[in-house]
């Protein structure tokens, strides 16, 4: 929950330095680790990406 709204956000595409969000049914643009994109009023900012091919994938990020 962002303010008063409620989102769905999941990670929708992975590579070794690059995400992408699903929102609510649809995806962000790419987002390079250490930078930020605005999509549909909210701003995300991908702190970190962790990616092994066969492990763990993870991405740490905010929402505002």
């Amino acid at each position: 929950t962002i303010g008063d709204t409620a989102y769905n956000i999941s990670i929708y595409d992975i590579t070794d330095d690059e995400v992408r969000f699903l929102v609510d049914g649809h995806s962000t643009d790419w987002i390079g680790s250490g930078k930020n994109r605005t999509a549909w009023g909210l701003t995300f900012t991908v702190l970190e990406v962790y990616f092994q091919r066969y492990g763990k994938q993870e991405v740490e990020y905010n929402v505002e």
